[in-house]
């Protein structure tokens, strides 16, 4: 991703930003591989990753070239959120997600959320290094980490604690480029 964002924005990293990016990424590699994945759940990660950095690069331009990354990113939000919910409603039929007022709220509760966290990363973007940037956006898997322990109580061995101890010096390292 930072290669390409990088090379698609015309963006050279300082040396101490691929720095950062390759520690960010080597610690994120980290918390996938010790969770002792299968191959073929790697593919799949892999294959998501590519699908992430292209939409990322994507989002990231029209972000730039429409003027208003929150604006962007709204009018996304709405243009996917309908078809989606059409479509589970015909796909699924009676099982499909309630439409009860307490459901309903939840959902547009995380819709917003989902949608206020990506307008703020795209406008991020707008001021800085995409690939930058993205390498900051995908630290949440440390929160992600900490989430699972502290709410559902998951296990973390020295392998996952050192990986996100990775991710975190990968941090510092951008900050200080």
């Amino acid at each position: 991703m930072a290669v390409a964002g990088a090379a698609f924005f015309a963006e050279p990293l300082a040396a101490g930003a691929w720095v950062g990016v390759a520690t960010i990424s080597a610690g994120v590699a980290g918390l996938v591989l010790a969770g002792r994945a299968r191959r073929d759940g790697l593919v799949v990660a892999v294959a998501n990753a590519v699908v992430i950095a292209t939409y990322t690069l994507v989002d990231a331009h029209a972000a730039r070239l429409s003027g208003s990354p929150v604006a962007y990113a709204a009018w996304e939000a709405i243009a996917t959120a309908l078809p989606i919910a059409l479509w589970a409603r015909v796909r699924r039929g009676a099982a499909a997600p309630p439409t009860d007022v307490a459901s309903l709220a939840v959902g547009l509760l995380g819709g917003a959320a989902t949608t206020a966290s990506y307008a703020i990363a795209l406008w991020a973007m707008t001021h800085a290094p995409v690939a930058v940037v993205a390498a900051l956006r995908e630290t949440s898997i440390v929160f992600a980490l900490a989430v699972g322990r502290g709410v559902f109580g998951e296990r973390i061995g020295r392998t996952r604690l050192t990986a996100a101890a990775v991710v975190v010096a990968g941090v510092v390292v951008l900050r200080l480029a």
